[in-house]
């Protein structure tokens, strides 16, 4: 039984670490662009060195697939969290999952997305283009239902709904309270979207 928890723990430590490399990436991409991404940048900003990285991932190629399957990841995991409730506490969940994502040091998609290469960049933009689409049905069971306002316009209000929240990415990065974030945009969010 021992034995088991070791191998659990010790996987469970490798594929956090290979995530965090893998975000790590990210931020160099948001940042730096995709010129800027080598694997001595990497190491450097993960806090590893070559060669422990070189045991993760052979190239810089490769450390961008695995960002690229987090997305899928990250996508996976929304759609599980906000499948249940009403559209407004739904909402509610995709903001906070959001903020608290950038709190916690994710980079925006839509900070490294255009700096990806074409491959990478293409199955990047269809994680983040599905997610949006919760979003958007998230606003049109609302209206269905009478819980938002009938004003809105699903399809268009709902991918700006997405946006504001993506786009408050640096905020909350920055900020120390990520609650009072996620507080504050829930708040604001309410107000466009509840009927008068």
């Amino acid at each position: 039984m021992t034995g088991d928890l070791w191998t659990e723990s010790l996987a469970s430590h490798k594929t956090h670490r290979a995530s965090r490399i893998a975000v790590t990436a990210l931020e160099i991409v948001s940042t730096a662009g995709l010129s800027g991404l080598t694997m001595s940048a990497i190491a450097k900003r993960a806090g590893i060195s070559r060669q422990t990285l070189y045991r993760y991932f052979p190239d810089t190629e490769s450390v961008l697939a695995a960002a690229v399957g987090l997305a899928a990841d990250v996508e996976e995991h929304i759609k599980e969290r906000l499948e249940a409730g009403t559209p407004q506490e739904r909402l509610e969940q995709f903001i906070t999952m959001t903020v608290e994502g950038a709190a916690a040091g994710h980079p925006s998609p839509l900070m490294y997305l255009h700096s990806l290469p074409p491959d990478a960049r293409d199955q990047a933009q269809r994680h983040v283009a599905q997610v949006e689409r919760l979003v958007v049905a998230i606003v049109a069971d609302g209206v269905a239902d009478g819980s938002f306002t009938a004003e809105l316009e699903p399809d268009i209000d709902g991918a700006l709904l997405y946006r504001l929240v993506i786009a408050a990415h640096d905020l909350a990065a920055a900020d120390d309270d990520s609650a009072a974030v996620v507080e504050h945009i829930v708040r604001l969010t309410m107000r466009v979207v509840q009927p008068r």
